[in-house]
């Protein structure tokens, strides 16, 4: 049995820290170095239009996009003035509110999203651009990959969506082991203050989840949509991959 509840663990992050929270480097902790955050967001976004350019379906202004797990707004702010209507959400009140504060023109608006229940957090709202980035990772996948199904059902014909997510373990004992350590917090809490990590009682638990492809490409045929490119990039542990997809 799991006693551990992702959405709880993700509001308990501390206003000083929602920074630290979204990109998990010490040199963000206590709101340091806020320039350097914001525009790393903006060259993620550059580097992503690249990437769809190159695909020959580039992303254009028209239309309105949407940035699931949006934070603290790092990525949804140059979505905010590029596209013609931007739309963030996010589980964390927090989060919410911090985005608002960052974001504030009549283009964005930010959302917040309780119990997965995009429905209600999004309405009849369909886009013509659907963005995750960082965020599935700390979800686990069978309530992940009932997140993608939701927010790929509102891609609008000859719509693009970038869905980003680890794939695989690169070594299948290690993520057992970190899988064992997620199934209670003490654990978790435990094995962090043995490993001498920052903050190890105080911060809460962020888990790390894979999303293995056949499932993902399965889902992604059923709703008629195409896999025009997967890039791959590979940390000390995980082999995550970036789908960019189109709705012919």
């Amino acid at each position: 049995m799991v006693f551990r509840n992702t959405d709880r663990e993700w509001n308990k992050w501390d206003k000083d820290d929602l920074y630290y929270a979204v990109l998990a480097s010490p040199k963000y902790r206590n709101r340091e170095n806020m320039e350097e955050f914001f525009a790393s967001g903006e060259q993620n976004f550059l580097h992503m239009k690249e990437g769809f350019d190159h695909l020959s379906i580039p992303l254009t202004p028209e239309g309105k996009a949407l940035d699931y797990g949006c934070g603290v707004g790092r990525v949804l702010k140059p979505f905010g003035q590029y596209f013609q209507q931007a739309v963030g959400i996010d589980v964390s009140r927090a989060m919410v509110e911090e985005a608002q504060q960052n974001i504030n023109v009549d283009t964005t608006e930010v959302r917040l999203v309780e119990n997965n229940d995009l429905a209600s957090c999004l309405g009849d709202d369909t886009f013509s651009f659907i963005h995750t980035r960082l965020v599935l990772q700390h979800i686990p996948a069978k309530t992940g990959f009932q997140i993608i199904r939701q927010l790929l059902e509102r891609l609008e014909k000859k719509g693009k969506s970038y869905i980003q997510a680890p794939m695989m373990p690169r070594k299948k004992w290690i993520y057992f082991i970190n899988q064992l350590r997620f199934m209670l917090p003490f654990t978790f809490k435990l094995s962090e203050l043995l490993l001498r990590k920052e903050h190890p009682l105080t911060d809460p638990v962020t888990e790390m989840n894979v999303y293995p492809a056949h499932p993902m490409l399965l889902l992604i045929d059923e709703l008629g949509i195409e896999v025009r490119h997967i890039a791959l990039s590979t940390n000390r542990n995980l082999t995550a991959a970036a789908w960019y997809l189109y709705r012919p």
